[in-house]
């Protein structure tokens, strides 16, 4: 295990200060303990999980590889600035096809049973990130706004329940927010008539396409500090219908 504290990126913000595993390739990361003590009694509201979550990224900082977690664990810290509560899954997913003796098609079944788990735990739990990472590579992974590079963001909605058209309406909501702050950090939303991605447990479950195989860990930052700004936005109600 490896500490990284006070690691700086170019606007000097602090995005790791956490003690993390030094295997990311297993997603073994040791963010549970400090997760679950930040959170106290506060009440948690979001819950950020990764259904495929040994996804990961090429870029590295001391030989350490991000994965979906990282950027789990980077918007869970972006949204406690603003006093928004929420929770990082941090079970293996693999552990849990494993389990049931699962084939990786069951990996949407495991991470909704985690979330059902989580939501016993806080029945405060309203708004579902599942966070992944796309397979675009290169300058298909990236924007430059004002001068600094973000990974590319993609909603992606599945269709296949019949209130998908919820789903829709919720995502348009951060959508204008990106596009308004944040222009060309979007790639388009991607619709999937056959797939549901557990978005029928709650009109309030997103799936998020986070940048690409090539992002760098500033340009995920970057990209985080984004998100959770819309998610801000979201929740907070702060918009015209």
């Amino acid at each position: 295990k490896v500490n990284i504290f006070d690691y700086l990126m170019g606007n000097n913000k602090t995005i790791l200060s956490n003690s993390i595993n030094n295997n990311f390739n297993d997603s073994k990361q040791v963010f549970e303990e400090n997760n679950e003590s930040s959170i106290n009694d506060k009440s948690p509201i979001v819950y950020f999980y990764n259904t495929h979550d040994t996804e990961e990224y090429k870029s590295n900082v001391y030989n350490i590889t991000p994965n979906v977690k990282t950027v789990s664990q980077m918007l869970r810290e972006e949204l406690e600035e603003d006093n928004i509560y929420s929770v990082v899954e941090e079970q293996s997913i693999k552990k849990g096809l494993d389990k049931l003796g699962y084939d990786y098609s069951g990996t949407y079944e495991i991470s909704l049973n985690y979330l059902k788990e989580k939501k016993e735990k806080y029945d405060t739990l309203k708004y579902y990130f599942d966070i992944h990472r796309d397979s675009v590579k290169g300058e298909n992974s990236r924007t430059t706004i004002d001068g600094k590079s973000y990974a590319k963001i993609m909603f992606l909605i599945g269709k296949n329940h019949d209130n998908y058209k919820k789903n829709v309406s919720n995502v348009k909501i951060m959508e204008e927010y990106l596009n308004k702050h944040y222009k060309g950090i979007l790639r388009s939303t991607y619709y999937r008539p056959l797939y549901a991605y557990n978005q029928d447990y709650a009109e309030t479950m997103f799936l998020v396409e986070f940048g690409g195989v090539d992002n760098t860990l500033e340009e995920l930052y970057n990209s985080a500090v984004a998100l959770a700004d819309a998610i801000n936005y979201y929740i907070g109600g702060d918009y015209e219908e």
